[in-house]
């Protein structure tokens, strides 16, 4: 402050001029830092795709590039993970709480219940068995615990053409509530 006194005393003496005494009251006042913005919050049941999210744990900023709900078939319909894509590659995060249950996507579904959460890990129960996984999966590590493919038995083979109404009949995979699919197509 005695500096800015004598500039002011000289500035009102004639000495300095009202420009210098501007400038030498700018450098002086200490400098306003702004605050950085907060993070963007963690996924959870409300983000929508495009969202910016910090994934929990890792702190890393990601976009939400896709959401899983639970099935229809269970009733309640709700985002359980949600999936982001940043520095760390695609995760899953989880965002159901404590005492909440998360789908397969077998056909029933299989529930799991999750149990505890603890900082950057979850533990989940289904049928007494329990594991504890990271609240952000890798692709990988989410379709080796709950996106499970489903083994068919093998295609029976098609019967035979001819006039009973069936000329060629069509067996695939994967069909409708996880059921083999057919395509009849009719004679002629």
């Amino acid at each position: 402050m005695r500096g800015i006194s004598a500039c002011a005393r000289a500035a009102r003496q004639g000495g300095i001029s009202a420009a210098v005494l501007g400038l030498l009251l700018l450098v002086s006042s200490p400098s306003v830092a702004e605050d950085p913005p907060p993070p963007p919050p963690p996924p959870s049941q409300s983000s929508q795709i495009g969202d910016s999210v910090t994934l929990v744990g890792d702190s890393s900023a990601s976009t939400v590039t896709g959401l899983v709900y639970d099935p229809a078939s269970v009733g309640s319909g709700e985002v359980a993970w949600v999936i982001t894509s940043g520095g760390g590659g695609e995760r899953y995060s989880l965002v159901k709480g404590v005492s909440q249950t998360f789908y397969s996507n077998t056909n029933p579904p299989t529930g799991f219940q999750v149990t505890s959460i603890d900082g950057s890990s979850f533990t989940v129960s289904v049928n007494g068995q329990s594991d504890t996984l990271g609240l952000n999966l890798s692709t990988s590590e989410y379709n080796a615990n709950f996106n499970f493919s489903e083994t068919t038995d093998p295609l029976p083979s098609p019967p035979p053409s001819g006039p009973n109404g069936y000329a060629n009949v069509l067996y695939g995979n994967n069909g409708s509530n996880g059921h083999d699919g057919a395509l009849f197509v009719p004679p002629g």
